[in-house]
């Protein structure tokens, strides 16, 4: 299980960078990831340049019953929870919820300065889809 304390290589400036599905063309942005004033919580921001891509603001810290979630909110007033880990290198955020499952999956290069990974979902029946790909390079 991932601790907190482990999700500080998130921490600092982003350029972001997802393929849209539709045109394969990049839609750059920027993420910043910060932690609350006082502790124990990390706030995450998002915004892409396309309208298709929602504004984002996520919590990313410990629920009641000690693990580490992402609580995610956007400007289509969307509010969900991931289930968050980093292990070996390897980002990764997941939801099963009724409506769909979704799960991030993102590689840091070995110098901590980029991580490239994509967004799957699941379709009607349930079964994996590739969504986009999604490639975050830490600013300097």
């Amino acid at each position: 299980m991932t601790d907190l304390a482990a999700l500080e290589v998130l921490v600092g400036e982003w350029t972001a960078e997802a393929v849209d599905p539709g045109s394969g063309e990049p839609i750059r942005g920027t993420m910043t990831v910060e932690w609350l004033e006082g502790g124990g919580y990390l706030v995450q921001r998002t915004t892409l340049e396309n309208p298709v891509f929602p504004r984002t603001l996520a919590m990313i810290g410990p629920d009641r019953a000690g693990r580490i979630v992402q609580h995610y909110f956007d400007s289509r007033g969307v509010a969900r929870i991931y289930d968050i880990s980093l292990e070996d290198g390897v980002l990764t955020l997941s939801r099963d919820d009724e409506d769909m499952a979704q799960r991030f999956t993102g590689r840091f290069s070995d110098d901590g300065s980029a991580i490239e990974g994509a967004w799957e979902r699941t379709g009607d029946d349930r079964a994996w889809i590739h969504d986009f790909d999604l490639t975050y390079r830490r600013k300097v």
